[in-house]
């Protein structure tokens, strides 16, 4: 074989290693290697899961495959979603950000109890949570007894979880230590209105940082 062939042959090699960094939908370093495919359309995300996330939701498809020899640590907190329209930026939503059951209540808690004689009514409130709110309490005689509290917000689960949840942990990308690939979904939302090539996601984890651009 002569040098020049030689020569043909390692120059037809590193252009094909330099198109294959290059491809949309793939990055990778010496400690992980990314493909991935996004879904910005709606329907096409509903249709993906079975059940209809809303409107700004996009979903993409991630495999994950380690280079390393050790075990590599993988969550969705490594990845970010970003339109190249507007510079908005989401973060990987865990499936109880979306469709969990805690709900946020507020609920006053009462003291310095008073006798008023302005009658029954109905309470009125002069602040925000957390100020001495004066709340008007059925007395005798027709007065009323005025009581005045803070406001606490406390979070209670609802006895009704939504049936989407369970779609959702089944199919999102999971939080391992492994040297195996692993395959699974992440969920972003955007307000920006975004086709694939619009968006870029970015990794930034225990194997560096990459950037993926869509097709």
């Amino acid at each position: 074989m002569t040098r020049r062939l030689i020569f043909g042959l390692l120059l037809a090699l590193g252009a094909t290693a330099a198109d294959k960094k290059s491809l949309p939908n793939q990055a990778g370093n010496s400690k992980l290697s990314l493909d991935a495919t996004v879904i910005t359309d709606r329907k096409q995300v509903t249709d993906l899961l079975g059940i209809d996330l809303g409107e700004g939701y996009i979903v993409v498809k991630m495999k994950a495959t380690p280079q390393t020899l050790e075990p590599l640590r993988l969550s969705i907190d490594d990845f970010t979603l970003l339109s190249r329209k507007n510079g908005e930026k989401s973060g990987a939503f865990s499936p109880t950000a979306i469709a969990g059951s805690a709900v946020m209540v507020v609920q006053p808690t009462f003291s310095d109890l008073r006798i008023s004689s302005t009658g029954m009514g109905m309470p009125i409130p002069v602040g925000g949570a957390g100020t001495r709110t004066p709340v008007q309490r059925p007395g005798i005689g027709g007065g009323g007894a005025t009581e005045s509290g803070t406001a606490e917000a406390t979070i209670s689960r609802s006895k009704t979880e939504d049936p989407r949840l369970a779609v959702l942990e089944s199919k999102v990308f999971p939080e391992v230590e492994t040297k195996a690939t692993v395959e699974g979904l992440l969920y972003f939302n955007l307000q920006t209105k975004s086709k694939p090539e619009n968006v870029g996601l970015i990794y930034a984890g225990p194997a560096g940082r990459l950037v993926i651009d869509f097709k």
